[in-house]
């Protein structure tokens, strides 16, 4: 099933910031969370869906209602939040070096 589409981002809690990246938030029962910041939208509306589940929000209202649970929506928004440049950065800078180490393995194989 694809995902439900709302906003100008196309998902419920999620903005586009003028930096290019993506904030999450939500509004349950009065209550205003800011989730964090990622650099893609699929990745702000799956943490929007986490926390939606927390809340206990109707699945008609996610992102993605095919999930079936909290356990299920951590598992898919297994990734690296971007709350702060720092995070940011260590992030990106892991993500080269993971990289080499691939390289250098392949390297090393032929």
């Amino acid at each position: 099933m694809a995902p439900r589409r709302h906003s100008n981002t196309g998902f419920l809690g999620v903005r586009k910031r003028p930096a290019g990246h993506f904030a999450a938030e939500i509004t349950v029962g009065g209550v205003h969370v800011w989730i964090c910041t990622f650099y893609t939208k699929e990745a702000a509306a799956r943490a929007d869906d986490v926390v939606a589940w927390r809340f206990a929000r109707s699945r008609n209202e996610m992102n993605f209602p095919e999930v079936r649970s909290l356990t299920e929506a951590q598992n898919l928004a297994l990734v690296q939040l971007l709350c702060s440049e720092g995070e940011a950065w260590r992030y990106i800078d892991g993500q080269r070096r993971i990289a080499i180490i691939e390289a250098d393995e392949k390297f090393m194989v032929k």
